[in-house]
Formats: C-alpha cells, sequence, structure tokens
C-alpha cells in the first residue's frame, strides 16, 4: 500500500470523476493524482502521479486505467505498480472525456515517456 495513501475521505469539491470495478474504485482529482481505493475497507491502495493538471475523466477495466486530464494529455497506467505506460499527446486543449471499447487491445510497445 502506498504511503501516501489515506483513507477515502468525502469527495466534495476536490474529487472529480470515479469509476467502480469490481471492489476498486479509481477517482481523478484536482490535486492531478489519481487513486485507486478498495471500497470495502475504504483503504487507498495506490497513487498514480503524472498528470499536472486536474484529471476530468477516468476509465478502469479492473487491468488498466485510462486518464484524461486539463493538462491536455491521456494517459495508461498499471495501477498495481502505480506506472504510466503510456502518455497520449496531441490535444491543443483540455480533456474532459473519453471511452474505452471494451474489446482494446493495450499494445504499448510504442512508448511514450510519462
Amino acid at each position: 500500500m502506498s504511503e501516501a495513501c489515506e483513507t477515502v475521505p468525502s469527495c466534495g469539491t476536490a474529487c472529480r470523476v470515479s469509476v467502480c470495478h469490481v471492489h476498486r474504485l479509481v477517482s481523478g482529482s484536482r490535486d492531478a493524482t489519481l487513486r485507486v481505493w478498495d471500497i470495502q475497507s475504504g483503504h487507498c491502495l495506490h497513487v498514480l502521479i503524472g498528470h499536472v493538471a486536474a484529471v476530468r475523466c477516468v476509465q478502469y477495466d479492473g487491468r488498466r486505467v485510462v486518464s484524461g486530464a486539463y493538462d491536455y494529455q491521456v494517459k495508461i497506467w498499471d495501477p498495481e505498480s502505480e506506472t504510466c505506460l503510456q502518455t497520449l499527446s496531441g490535444h491543443t486543449n483540455r480533456v474532459y472525456s473519453l471511452q474505452v471499447c471494451s474489446t482494446v487491445k493495450y499494445d504499448l510497445s510504442a512508448r511514450t515517456v510519462c
């Protein structure tokens, strides 16, 4: 468990988005982080750090987290290792939404530096 994790607080206005999968929840925040929570225990399991502006949208399929943020980037994460696997750049403004198809295969052979 990451040392930076805490017990689930009330999100209030700080929490932008959240996505559940089985007993895990991923939240994105204005502090530019994503957090993976165990919704049974209420404990934060992982903190994903890499965006430099508020996280606006999140998708989680139980294996990978995909996030979009006000830093104009989309990132693909391995939540267990807390590693950004790929950064997708090219937007010229904030990323407000994203949708990952259930048939998507993550080919990360052409990685970019996060």
